[in-house]
């Protein structure tokens, strides 16, 4: 599996789990604006993420994420279940993983750090103010 796009040395790897095509587009032009090093992969759902994870199925060679950042509202497999899945597997439950979303509801930041995210995010209204909270993920890795 290849990357969508490599900035700089590509040294890191960041797996943007994201169903929304328009937010994902909007992350990457965040990426080009804010720069780095690293490697950005994208999957639409859930699932594919914990096979990407696991190196199951297409992702046999998948790279292990330095960061993911994680949709909280996809159908199927929710981004509470990937967490939940992470959780409960040794393997891949210590990915720093943020969870980007439009939820800004308390219980919904509890659930997500409980299972062990690094952050929950609301995506931000304005586009500095989305560059600033892009900046601040990516130095978790």
């Amino acid at each position: 599996m290849s990357p969508i796009r490599t900035y700089g040395t590509g040294e890191r790897v960041i797996l943007s789990v994201e169903d929304d095509p328009g937010a994902f587009s909007l992350l990457e032009l965040g990426f080009d604006e804010i720069g780095g090093d690293f490697r950005l992969y994208h999957l639409n759902n859930g699932e594919e993420a914990l096979d990407f994870l696991r190196h199951a199925g297409p992702y046999l060679n998948a790279p292990t994420p330095d960061l993911i950042l994680l949709n909280f509202n996809m159908p199927r497999v929710s981004g509470l279940d990937v967490l939940q899945a992470m959780r409960d597997d040794p393997t891949i439950g210590d990915i720093p993983t943020v969870v980007f979303t439009s939820s800004r509801l308390n219980r919904d930041r509890a659930n997500c750090l409980a299972l062990g995210a690094q952050a929950f995010v609301s995506k931000p209204n304005n586009l500095k103010e989305f560059l600033d909270v892009l900046r601040e993920v990516c130095s978790l890795v």
